[in-house]
């Protein structure tokens, strides 16, 4: 029995996921010996690692490797962490993680930009030297490019030519040449036995020097028949036979270069970053700068450190609901956090490589507020490389006092998220109040793609109103529906009367019965969205009557409306983080004098950690922020 190697399969694929163990058994009975699992980004790469791990409790008579690293398709998408999570990861995996890959460019399909493609494989050869490891290359139509990144590399001796495997090679004459001439190792799939796709290969076989020769599956990509069937790597023998008969001999049947170099020496030490150090008692001393330096400690792979947490409260100190945040944050993003515990008031976060997976539950066990948790972890969500949507289900206050209610993300803040690439489905199954919640709410959250978090430019002024949604929550004990539709009523004369005539309301109810003190309850929410992308909210949790009710709101959204500001300060708060988080600059206009001070306060928090620099302008009764995003200090820092 021949003893093979398939240097290259998506071992942790989704179409290997019900019958994997078949597909193994398989592969061993067709004399397949050792396989090289491909990472493909940082979740795919965590995927196959563990995937590996689960493997080797059974005994298959396989061996099992994997590369680690970040296609072209996904290098937008990459986080500035990128090269300190895929080192973590690698050194954290020493025994089964020998290459760095599957990196390269990829200029046929443009998934992601070029000139990201570029930086994030620059930055891939520059780790693959730090470890001494080999690199699993991808390029398609962009040989020069991907040239003009290595040379730097092999010319000054830092990257050996013999530690380059270009994968699935499907290029020409020209191409093979300077390859073969560079020393580098070519892997060969199915492509090669393709009927139409792989005819002008064929021929080329007998050029690639049979040391340099390699044979992989891509599975389950690739498949021989050139049709829509799932590859495997028993089918590495087509490879093999078309291999054979086009150059009268077979490969040299190995792996790649990474599984026969001696292990690379341990890294040498370094000292850690110093944590950026928080005070938490600063502007108003709330939990929002935790909610902000979390996820951004997480996201920058910066240590951070929170003091005084709320140290002018009356009760200073995690509240439930802050820990039960912060505990998501952790679950989501793997890092350490220390602190974790009721009335805390330091929390320290040092990021570090971890697994992900795509669904996360949390219970709050009391009326802790959901919009607030989830304003804490989405951050975490949204810049993650994600390949499927992730899931959270959350349990506890949906309207909740001194913070803003579901129905603000799902009709005012989602809206504008979305206009920078976070798309986000929410579904409310159930509201929660105080003190008990019992709030469920399932919110989803799709991978935001290739071009990442995308620029907000709001900064035109606009009182010409193109939509409105409110919507109306009557709960407690009580003719719930009369008073639902009380609260239409006098809210549409209320908003005609104060703001002029609008289009038609779009109006949700719902009604929730359960004994409570003090009769029917009233919460209100109501979305303005206007021209030039301008929107206005305005909340009211729990009202007494539909006309205070109704008041409240209108009030609210009047403070707004006076003034040149494109987004209500409840929005501006909530945008902010992602304006620092987007791939160029942002202007939004926000009030000039806000009732709290949120914005301030994020703009610190914000700058402290990510080093993306606010410019505030007052300008009339507005304020204009400007924020470069991350373009500026990516570029910079070259991840």
């Amino acid at each position: 029995m021949p003893h093979i190697v398939d240097i290259g399969l998506n071992l942790a694929h989704g179409q290997f996921r019900k019958d994997l163990w078949t597909v193994l058994d398989r592969a061993v009975k067709a004399g397949v010996t050792t396989l090289v699992a491909t990472g493909t980004d940082l979740k795919a790469s965590a995927a196959t690692i563990a995937l590996i791990r689960r493997i080797q409790k059974r005994d298959l008579g396989l061996q099992l490797a994997c590369t680690v690293g970040v296609h072209p398709h996904n290098a937008g998408a990459s986080p500035e962490s990128l090269v300190a999570e895929l080192r973590a990861m690698i050194v954290a995996n020493r025994d089964i993680a020998v290459a760095v890959g599957e990196c390269g460019l990829d200029f046929n399909r443009d998934f992601s930009p070029r000139d990201a493609q570029i930086r994030v494989f620059r930055a891939q050869v520059e780790l693959a030297c730090e470890l001494g490891l080999p690199l699993f290359c991808h390029e398609r139509d962009a040989h020069a490019s991907f040239l003009s990144v290595l040379m730097p590399f092999l010319e000054t001796g830092r990257l050996r030519s013999d530690r380059v495997v270009v994968h699935c090679f499907t290029g020409s004459e020209r191409e093979l040449h300077a390859y073969v001439g560079l020393g580098f190792y070519l892997g060969v799939t199915g492509f090669v036995a393709m009927p139409q796709r792989g005819r002008h290969l064929r021929p080329l076989l007998s050029r690639i020097p049979r040391d340099r020769l390699l044979v992989e599956t891509d599975a389950p990509f690739m498949h021989p028949s050139q049709k829509r069937t799932r590859c495997e790597p028993s089918d590495i023998h087509t490879v093999l036979e078309t291999i054979a008969t086009a150059t009268g001999t077979t490969p040299a049947l190995r792996t790649a270069p990474s599984a026969q170099l001696p292990p690379a020496p341990p890294l040498p030490p370094t000292r850690p970053p110093a944590p950026v150090s928080i005070d938490g008692s600063l502007f108003e001393g709330g939990g929002q700068i935790l909610r902000l330096a979390a996820p951004l400690a997480v996201l920058n792979n910066t240590p951070v450190i929170v003091h005084s947490i709320r140290a002018n409260r009356p009760k200073p100190g995690l509240a439930r609901q802050h820990l039960g945040g912060l505990e998501l944050a952790a679950a989501i993003s793997g890092a350490d956090f220390e602190g974790l515990e009721l009335l805390s008031t330091q929390v320290s976060v040092r990021p570090r490589a971890a697994p992900r997976t795509s669904a996360y539950v949390k219970d709050l066990h009391g009326a802790g507020s959901l919009s607030l948790v989830l304003q804490g972890v989405l951050p975490l969500l949204v810049r993650a490389s994600e390949t499927v949507p992730t899931v959270l289900t959350l349990r506890g206050g949906t309207h909740v006092p001194f913070s803003p209610p579901m129905d603000f993300w799902c009709s005012g803040l989602s809206l504008l998220l979305a206009r920078m690439g976070i798309t986000l489905s929410i579904e409310t199954r159930a509201c929660g109040f105080m003190p008990l919640g019992r709030g469920h709410v399932i919110v989803t959250v799709p991978p935001v793609g290739p071009a990442g978090i995308q620029p907000l430019q709001l900064a035109t002024r606009s009182r010409e109103p193109s939509r409105v949604q409110s919507q109306i929550v009557v709960y407690g004990t009580g003719d719930a529906v009369g008073a639902a539709m009380e609260c239409h009523d006098i809210l549409v004369a209320g908003i005609h009367e104060r703001f002029g005539v609008f289009p038609p309301f779009e109006s949700a109810v719902t009604v929730q019965s359960f004994k409570a003190k003090g009769g029917l309850r009233i919460a209100l929410h109501v979305t303005l969205e206007l021209t030039h992308g301008n929107v206005l909210t305005g909340s009211c949790i729990q009202a007494a009557t539909a006309a205070d009710a109704v008041a409240d709101v209108v009030a609210e959204i009047d403070r707004v409306w006076t003034t040149d500001a494109c987004v209500d300060e409840h929005l501006a708060d909530n945008l902010l983080v992602y304006m620092a988080l987007a791939s160029g600059p942002s202007l939004l206009r926000v009030p000039l004098n806000t009732s709290s001070q949120h914005i301030e306060a994020a703009m610190h928090v914000i700058s402290a950690i990510t080093r993306v620099p606010f410019n505030v302008t007052e300008d009339g009764a507005s304020r204009l922020v400007e924020c470069p995003g991350q373009s500026q200090e990516t570029e910079r820092r070259h991840l």
